[in-house]
């Protein structure tokens, strides 16, 4: 037999010796143990079986009544048991290594092999993991420690590696006596360490059991205490600082879940950068990405910044890559299937949720049974597969979800601020598994279990929020089931709080105030919804951080769609007019708000400060470049992005430093919100759920008209039914669209003109009042300038005033503030008859002629291949009027990607945006819906038209829906034929009369055009 087959055979002879002494006993044994003696070779396995056999053979023979003791075989099993006792003290058998000093004297110092097995312990019983192992070593450390002669300098290192291993058994076990036991000996470690150097490691074994008791028990001292010991550790060279740099890493991650510090997870993540390069051990790489991948994913879930969700998915493969052999695998699949869920959950894509569910199902496949991290597993993937049953509608899906959940909260040993998250989604689920099923049974247990997890989590844990969300939503749904006061009243209790949760993502605060503002609305409390919808209004200025880019900030504000007119719809049925319009034009319009407030600001930049202002632009210009929504996240990209996204915000820093410009880009709010920027009514029509109205605006105030024939319900209906027949143009479209405007006068329009005192009716060559229109919600995408009754003389919008629209009063405001030419006229003419991949418009090139004919003379026209993206953006800055013949695209779920097209490709939204045109007139944008913006972020009104008021074009005529080539034609030829004798909006009102009649039974072909702006 060769080594490992004796070594095997005697093993088995001592296991069954207890039994049956005669195993160990004979010649056969003994012919064994000879042989394997012949070929030690000073290993431990060799000395272990040997000595424990020799031992076995002593206590079997006087078992079975041996009269003397063998003195040879005696003295065998002490030599063999000297060699364990000078390596390996823990594999002697019990009370036997306390004899030692006795057995063989005069041994040298063998504390240093003491601690390194036992440092060899610690590692072995961590991977695997086993608390039973770490034991052995903790034990062996005692030892050492108590035997070390106190002047030693080695007693230093001993003591830090008692604390390490004494941390490592803590996390296994969760015994309070261990991490005391800890952090008193890694204090006294770095108090005794006879240099700097070593002080180093030190502090990080000890920084590393205050950050494991936090964890724990949850007291944020101990991570101040922890970072106060890593950050001089860090300063230093060697094998370990890659470790320190971790430590310190992991320590400023987890100040930053319970401070919401952004400068404290900014530093984690460049520190676990660093100790990912300096790294030679595959484990410590792996376990230095893994951790980094979660900084990345925790920052993501405060800012809401793709380019962290990127990163994160990128250092989780990368990680899972480096541990497929490795222990801790399961830590590692782990960290990167939250990250594609956190993916799934911003894209939509079938395949991520599906990897995320795979990865979380090994993971709880390959944990130990008992090990403690095996439950955080089983709740991980209770909640991807709640997040996956959203989209699959399977029911395998979240009935799994409800029993994973439910193994997780079973789980022995959680600590508190762990379990309650693991009730919070085992709720979610049972609350999702209700929606679908019906079963009041799974409502009754959702509410139990959130109730719980509402009890357990700590008040300064961030997770609060999410957790009080949760049960507020359990609640909520019971309150509709059963229609009890009681689970109301307590779910806006659970939305308040939520909301109150100072260190929560500030989406979730938002989100969790609208809701409470919505109950409590409901409920007739509508002083109280006042002042929850006003916290969420107040919240979104972080929750659209100016750091962000439009894509995520539009993702955002998709989740608190509806809340300014949910605001004031509370105010004004308190009966406060003035606050209803502050907050409408504080709840929507939110990205033009901030970008006309970018453009401002840096125009003062770029007056005093011209070179910063234009680093500050090329930044911004850099970070908002898109990419295809088909192509997989590449991890240079995001490293890019975050890149910019940190030198952008060093950027601001550096400005808000500068004398006056303290409050860049911060939230501001104008002192004259509540006036009219035009002479003549502007009118809000604000559509809530509960109550519609029309604020009307006037240079001294504002005025109620009430509308209680129109409803958010009704509104919703009849917008979709225009949008099919605009779109469909089936053989009933314009009965169909005739119907809406039939709607629109009876529900509101005429209510609200007979208010302004708008009576008197105007034929086509006269001069009627003006109105403004400031449509809200579904009504944004209704032609309101058309309501009426056809047919039916006075019965009309158009009969009565000159309508214009304004998404809210501060582009109203910016856009009449904008200075006119003076000197000649540098019109801009752009059509594109025959574009690349789009249908041709044979009828562009006509209507260029005509319309350069009615232009003074030096009108640049630009047709075909002369109008290429780099020759209009150049152009454009430098004209007063601009006018586009060509196709356009709406780009329903991400507005900044809608485009006009041009010979050789797209100007997008976010280009046209970035403009700096002074001294312009107006803009005629005869194309396809470049006033409409889709149906997902109607109140942001992010559009074409909107674009060209940004870049500086004050009058902007655009279309709600696709016109006609023919139609097109004769609007663009009318309206300019108007332009030399009245400004934009009654050249477009005079020529809206006249192709009425001309097309009297199709308003689709007559009344897409608008005119935007004073």
């Amino acid at each position: 037999m060769d080594r490992g087959q004796l070594i095997a055979a005697l093993d088995e002879r001592i296991d069954r010796a207890a039994a049956d002494p005669t195993a160990v006993l004979g010649s056969p044994a003994l012919t064994e143990a000879m042989e394997l003696a012949r070929i030690d070779d000073g290993g431990l396995d060799i000395a272990y079986t040997l000595g424990m056999f020799f031992h076995h053979r002593q206590v079997a023979a006087e078992h079975l009544g041996a009269a003397e003791r063998d003195d040879r075989e005696i003295a065998a099993a002490l030599h063999h048991f000297r060699t364990l006792y000078r390596q390996a003290p823990d594999l002697l058998p019990s009370g036997l290594a306390e004899l030692g000093p006795q057995l063989w004297p005069g041994e040298e110092d063998l504390h240093p092999a003491w601690n390194s097995r036992a440092v060899q312990l610690i590692k072995e019983g961590r991977v695997r993991p086993d608390p039973m192992v770490v034991g052995d070593g903790v034990d062996l450390l005692r030892r050492v420690v108590a035997g070390c002669d106190t002047g030693s300098d080695k007693v230093a290192g001993y003591l830090s590696n008692l604390a390490l291993a004494l941390r490592v058994r803590f996390l296994m076990t969760d015994e309070d006596d261990d991490i005391a036991e800890a952090v008193e000996v890694g204090r006294r470690a770095v108090e005794t360490a006879v240099n700097e150097e070593t002080r180093g490691g030190f502090r990080s074994n000890l920084a590393v059991a205050y950050t494991a008791r936090f964890e724990r028990r949850g007291d944020a001292k101990d991570l101040d205490l922890a970072v106060e010991q890593l950050r001089p550790a860090v300063s230093g060279t060697g094998p370990t600082r890659a470790g320190r740099l971790s430590n310190l890493a992991a320590s400023l991650a987890s100040r930053f879940r319970i401070t919401g510090d952004r400068g404290d997870i900014d530093e984690a993540i460049g520190l676990f950068a660093q100790a990912v390069e300096l790294a030679e051990d595959p484990f410590a790489q792996a376990e230095y990405l893994s951790n980094g991948a979660a900084a990345y994913s925790s920052r993501y879930a405060q800012t809401g910044d793709t380019a962290d969700l990127g990163l994160a998915v990128a250092h989780g493969r990368q990680a899972v890559d480096r541990s497929e052999s490795l222990p801790v695998l399961p830590a590692m699949l782990n960290n990167l299937a939250l990250a594609l869920r956190s993916q799934y959950q911003r894209t939509g894509e079938q395949d991520v949720i599906d990897e995320s569910v795979g990865l979380l199902r090994r993971a709880v496949a390959e944990a130990p049974p008992g090990g403690a991290e095996r439950p955080r597993y089983l709740s991980n993937l209770c909640s991807a597969l709640r997040v996956r049953f959203d989209h699959t509608q399977l029911r395998p899906d979240i009935d799994e979800a409800v029993e994973r959940g439910r193994q997780a909260v079973a789980s022995s040993g959680v600590e508190k601020a762990e379990l309650a998250r693991y009730h919070s989604n085992l709720g979610a689920a049972l609350s999702k598994r209700f929606a679908a099923t019906g079963a009041h049974d799974d409502l009754d247990a959702a509410v139990a279990a959130e109730r719980r997890a509402a009890e357990l989590v700590p008040r300064q844990d961030p997770v609060r929020a999410t957790v009080l969300a949760n049960l507020g939503l359990a609640l909520r749904r019971r309150a509709e089931l059963r229609g009890t006061a009681e689970d109301l009243t307590e779910a806006a209790q659970a939305y308040h709080d939520s909301a109150a949760t100072v260190l929560a993502p500030p989406l979730v605060r938002a989100t969790s105030a609208q809701d409470c503002g919505e109950i409590q609305l409901g409920c007739g409390n509508s002083v109280a919804a006042v002042t929850s919808f006003e916290q969420a209004i107040g919240l979104i200025g972080e929750v659209t951080d100016s750091r962000l880019v439009t894509d995520d900030q539009q993702h955002h504000l998709t989740r608190l769609a509806g809340l300014g007119c949910a605001a004031a719809s509370a105010a004004l049925r308190n009966g406060e007019p003035v606050r209803a319009l502050a907050l409408l034009e504080r709840g929507r319009g939110i990205l033009l708000a901030q970008m006309l407030a970018i453009r401002s600001e840096l125009t003062d930049l770029r007056d005093r400060h011209e070179e910063l202002a234009e680093e500050w632009e090329q930044v911004q210009r850099e970070l908002n470049q898109t990419v295809s929504p088909a192509e997989p996240w590449a991890e240079n990209r995001a490293v890019r992005r975050s890149r910019l996204s940190e030198e952008r915000q060093r950027l601001v820093d550096r400005i808000r430093e500068l004398p006056g410009f303290t409050d860049f880009l911060l939230p501001k709010i104008a002192d004259d919100l509540a006036r009219s920027p035009v002479d003549g009514p502007v009118v809000a029509i604000n559509v809530a759920e509960h109550r519609c109205d029309a604020l009307v605006v006037y240079r001294s105030g504002v005025r109620l008209v009430p509308l209680p024939d129109l409803s958010r319900a009704e509104a919703t209906a009849q917008a979709n039914v225009f949008l099919t027949a605009v779109h469909d143009r089936a053989p009933d479209s314009d009965e169909r669209i005739g119907g809406v405007l039939h709607w629109m006068w009876e529900a509101f329009a005429e209510r609200i003109l007979d208010a302004l005192g708008m009576t008197d009716v105007y034929g086509a060559e006269q001069t009627p009042p003006r109105v403004w229109w400031m449509p809200t919600g579904a009504l944004s995408v209704l032609p309101i300038h058309a309501a009426g009754r056809p047919g039916v003389p006075g019965m009309t919008v158009l009969d009565r005033g000159v309508s214009s629209y304004t998404p809210t009063l501060r582009t109203l405001r910016q856009a009449h503030g904008q200075s006119r030419p003076t000197r000649e006229d540098r019109p801009l003419v752009v059509a594109v008859p025959e574009p690349g991949g789009e249908p041709p418009l044979p009828g562009a090139r006509r209507e260029a002629a005509r319309v350069t004919d009615r232009l003074p003379a030096g009108t640049m026209s630009l047709v075909d291949a002369e109008a290429t993206r780099e020759r209009v953006l150049r152009e454009l800055p430098h004209k007063t009027w601009a006018h586009f013949a060509c196709h356009a695209r709406t780009d329903p779920a991400n507005p900044f990607d809608s485009h006009l097209v041009v010979h050789d490709g797209d100007l997008k939204v976010r280009e046209i945006a970035e403009l700096r045109v002074s001294r312009a007139t107006g803009a005629y944008l005869s194309a396809c819906t470049t006033a409409f913006g889709g149906t997902g972020l109607v109140d942001e009104a992010i559009h074409i038209s909107s674009a060209f008021q940004l870049a500086g074009y004050p009058d902007v005529i655009g279309t709600l829906w696709r016109v006609k080539d023919i139609a097109a034609e004769h609007m663009a030829v009318g309206v300019y034929a108007e332009l030399a004798k009245q400004p934009p909006a009654q050249a477009l009102h005079t020529t809206l009369h006249r192709l009425r009649q001309r097309y009297a039974r199709s308003p689709y072909m007559w009344a897409s055009h608008i005119h935007i702006g004073p």
